[in-house]
């Protein structure tokens, strides 16, 4: 996993320097070009370790709603994205749970590239650029009275990457789309070992100040996260499209020996209505 995760950094490093480098040469059928909201609904199957409140590792299905936009032009686009996560998880074995929200949000600008064609009479086109990603959660564990709440924020930069390809099938038009990112810098705010509270704040001043204060700006070894979203796009006539979107993520974060791990699969069916 460790080396795939530098390649594809590596990768996506370097061909950000070339499209912003390089003349861009999309062509006009590179992505499906138009405006869009997309509002989406679905469900993700969730696992949580969180070692500031308990070692158990808990697990289970949620709901996943969100919204965003998108702009797209054939040299480059523009794309906004929402999901919040609600439910509970649990841990079998030891008969505990907790209820978990997440928040995501993240803007992508990528640029386009060049054609690829993975040996086959395709055209694939490959755009790169950057993500800024935000990433909220909080968890509050059913079975305890004392230090029952944790929540945690990280904002982070990363190179990001995407993949297009336009087909036609039962004389529909569809859109193939997949995209990933990885952090390279992030700040990221954790609250005291004991409390649900940011270190910031155990002074009794709850501002924006302290909440600053609480965070650290980290790097990849040890804020490591990675994205990957494939979708997949049905175009109708009146310029709308349904979108089929499979998401998969991971986070792990260590902050004085009490390590925090996430990872998800969302499956989210949306409109994207043209505007």
């Amino acid at each position: 996993m460790s080396k795939i995760c530098f390649a594809f950094l590596i990768t996506v490093v370097l061909g950000t320097g070339l499209a912003f480098f390089q003349p861009a040469t999309a062509q006009s059928d590179s992505v499906a070009v138009g405006r869009y909201f997309t509002p989406e609904a679905g469900v993700s199957l969730s696992k949580f370790l969180d070692q500031s409140f308990s070692s158990l590792r808990y697990q289970g299905p949620v709901f996943s709603g969100g919204a965003g936009f998108i702009f797209r032009k054939p040299q480059n686009f523009h794309q906004v994205d929402f999901l919040f996560d609600y439910g509970f998880l649990n841990n079998d074995r030891n008969n505990a749970s907790l209820t978990q929200y997440q928040f995501s949000g993240n803007y992508t600008f990528n640029k386009y590239l060049r054609n690829v064609h993975f040996n086959l009479p395709i055209d694939v086109h490959w755009y790169v650029g950057g993500t800024l990603g935000g990433l909220w959660m909080l968890s509050n564990h059913d079975s305890f009275s004392n230090n029952a709440v944790i929540n945690s924020f990280y904002l982070s930069l990363s190179p990001s990457s995407s993949l297009f390809y336009n087909f036609n099938l039962w004389n529909s038009d569809f859109t193939a789309h997949v995209s990933a990112f990885l952090p390279l810098i992030t700040f990221a705010v954790r609250p005291a070992f004991g409390t649900p509270r940011f270190s910031g704040d155990l002074d009794d001043a709850h501002d924006l100040r302290g909440f600053l204060e609480s965070g650290k700006i980290v790097s990849l070894n040890k804020f490591f996260r990675f994205n990957a979203s494939y979708d997949l796009e049905y175009h109708l006539k009146n310029q709308n499209a349904l979108r089929l979107r499979y998401m998969w993520n991971f986070y792990s974060f260590k902050q004085d020996d009490r390590l925090v791990q996430g990872a998800s699969h969302t499956l989210t069916f949306s409109t994207m209505f043209g505007f």
